[in-house]
C-alpha cells in the first residue's frame, strides 16, 4: 500500500512566544556535491550530522516549513528550548512542539546552520516509523531549498547540491515556474477529471510525500459530483497527528507546464463539505515526481524536470491490506486494516494478524517496502503464512487493480 504521509508542517505560533529572525546562512561547500541517498517506500532518507555529532538518518521534505528533530537528539545535544509552537497536523489537529537555534548540519561535507530547529515529542515521528518500515531521527525541511539548489535523482540514489550564485542548467528538461510560500514550493497546475471542465490550481512540490496527487480539502463541488460517478475507494492517510479518511481514485490527467502526466492516482480529502468555487490546492508527491531526476532552484524560482529511460507506471495497492510495523529493527508486520471488497478480505484475512511470509520468504529479511510492492502486481498469486493468536495459518491472496 502506498502511504501518503503529510509531512508539510505549518508553524501556528502562541501568543507567547516568537521565532528567532532568519540569520544568514554560514556555508562551506564546494560548487556542487553529490550525495548518496536512500529512496525507499516513496522517501528520501540521507544522512545527516547536528553539531558533530554521529550522523542519523533524516527524510528529506520539500514541504516542510522547518527542520525537525526528536526531544532525545535535542537533549544529547545539549539544545535549549526557546519558545513553544504548536503544528499544524491532518485536518484540525495540532501538536506540541519547541524551537531551538544554533544548529550546525554536516551533509558529507557540506555544511550550513539552522538559525530555526523545531524539536517535536517521541509521539510525532513514533507512528511514522511504524507505516514506513524503518527508523529516522528527523526531517530537514526549508533550510537545505533555500541555500542550495537541489537535484534529486531517483534511479542513481543521489542527491546533488549546488551553490545557487553559480549553478547553471544544461539540458532539455521541463521547466516550470514555482511560486514560495513560507519557504515551500507550489507550481500552477490544471487537472482534467475525466469529460469535466479542467481545474486550476496551486500544488505544492513536496518530496516528502509518498503519494502521487493529493487533493486538499475542502473539494471543489465538481470534483466531488465527479467523484460520485467514477470508481474510487475509501482509504486512510498518514499525517502528522493521526490518520484521515480519504477518497481514491484516477483523474484522467495533470498538466504542470508542457508536462501532461496520464491517469495519475489521486487522493481527494472528504471530512469537511465541498466548496462551490472551481479553484483548488494540493501536493504533487514522490509517485509523480520519482521517474523525474527534479531540480529545485529556489534562486530562479523554477523546478526542472528530466525523465529517466523508464518511467514505470504509477501504481496502487491490489491487496486491500493497510500494514504496519512492530519492533525494532521494525521487522514484525502486522496488519491494521482490511479494506472491503479486496483480495484481502475475500481470503478472510483480518485486523490484528501478522504476516510471517510472503511466498515462503520469512518477513524478517524483507522490508516493509519489499512487502508492499510485492502487493502490487495485478494477477499475482501470493502466499502469505499468517500468525492469528495461537494459530499459524496459510493465506493465498489473488492480487487485482482495485482503481
Amino acid at each position: 500500500m502506498r502511504l501518503s504521509p503529510l509531512l508539510a508542517v505549518t508553524v501556528l505560533l502562541l501568543s507567547s512566544c516568537n521565532l528567532l529572525p532568519s540569520q544568514p546562512p554560514s556555508l562551506s561547500q564546494p560548487q556542487a556535491k553529490r550525495l548518496p541517498i536512500e529512496f525507499e517506500g516513496g522517501h528520501i532518507y540521507l544522512k545527516a550530522s547536528l553539531n558533530r555529532a554521529p550522523p542519523e538518518w533524516f527524510i528529506l521534505d520539500s514541504g516542510s516549513t522547518h527542520t525537525l528533530i526528536g526531544q532525545s537528539q535535542a537533549q544529547s545535544l545539549g539544545l535549549k528550548p526557546q519558545g513553544s509552537v504548536q503544528i499544524k497536523g491532518v485536518g484540525d489537529r495540532k501538536v506540541p512542539a519547541t524551537f531551538s537555534s544554533g544548529t550546525a548540519f554536516d551533509l558529507s561535507g557540506v555544511h550550513w546552520n539552522s538559525s530555526e530547529l523545531l524539536v517535536v515529542p517521541p509521539s510525532f515521528f513514533a507512528p511514522l516509523q511504524q507505516y514506513f518500515g524503518r527508523e529516522f531521527s528527523g526531517i530537514i525541511g526549508a533550510d537545505l531549498f533555500e541555500q542550495f539548489v537541489v537535484e534529486v535523482d531517483y534511479a542513481e540514489q543521489t542527491l546533488r547540491l549546488s551553490d545557487s550564485k553559480t549553478y547553471r542548467y544544461q539540458g532539455n528538461g521541463y521547466k516550470i515556474p514555482l511560486k514560495l510560500r513560507k519557504g515551500k514550493p507550489y507550481i500552477k497546475g490544471i487537472l482534467q477529471p475525466a469529460s469535466e471542465q479542467p481545474l486550476k490550481g496551486q500544488l505544492l512540490i513536496d518530496l516528502g510525500s509518498g503519494a502521487a496527487l493529493d487533493i486538499n480539502e475542502p473539494v471543489p463541488e465538481k470534483v466531488h459530483q465527479w467523484l460520485s460517478q467514477t470508481p474510487s475507494l475509501p482509504r486512510l492517510t498518514l499525517g502528522v497527528g493521526g490518520e484521515k479518511a480519504v477518497q481514491i481514485g484516477r483523474i484522467q490527467q495533470l498538466q504542470m507546464g508542457d508536462l501532461k502526466i496520464e491517469q495519475p492516482i489521486t487522493e481527494f480529502s472528504l471530512e469537511r463539505p465541498p466548496r462551490p468555487q472551481q479553484k483548488l490546492s494540493g501536493r504533487i508527491g514522490s509517485q509523480i515526481l520519482s521517474p523525474f531526476r527534479v531540480t529545485l532552484d529556489y534562486g530562479r524560482k523554477r523546478m526542472i524536470l528530466e525523465p529517466q529511460a523508464q518511467q514505470p507506471p504509477i501504481d496502487y495497492d491490489m491487496s486491500g491490506l493497510w500494514l504496519k510495523t512492530q519492533g525494532r529493527p521494525f521487522d514484525q508486520v502486522w496488519v491494521e486494516r482490511v479494506f472491503e471488497n479486496s483480495p484481502a478480505a475475500e481470503a478472510n484475512i483480518r485486523a490484528g494478524d501478522r504476516i510471517l511470509s510472503i511466498d515462503r520468504k520469512p518477513i524478517s529479511e524483507l522490508s516493509l517496502n519489499l512487502v508492499r510492492q510485492r502487493l502490487k502486481i495485478p494477477g499475482q498469486t501470493v502466499q502469505l503464512q499468517i500468525q492469528r493468536q495461537q494459530k499459524t495459518l496459510p493465506v493465498q491472496l489473488t492480487l487485482k487493480s482495485l482503481i
